[in-house]
């Protein structure tokens, strides 16, 4: 449960940040092929990617335990 407040947090402060929901103006931009639309969402994506490597991956956190 932590862990989803405090991703909550996160996404809270990135949309007051980006001024609205990226997720939803990166998707209705890639719907007519806006280039940073794309680029945005491969962003996203990429950002997601390394979270869940970083956070998620418990095999990780076990083999970095002394």
């Amino acid at each position: 449960m932590r862990r989803y407040i405090g991703g909550a947090l996160r996404m809270g402060f990135g949309g007051m940040l980006a001024g609205g929901c990226a997720v939803g103006a990166g998707v209705s931009g890639a719907s007519v092929f806006a280039l940073t639309a794309w680029i945005s969402l491969i962003g996203m994506w990429a950002g997601a990617g390394i979270a869940d490597a970083l956070i998620d991956r418990p095999e990780r956190r076990l083999a970095l335990q002394p």
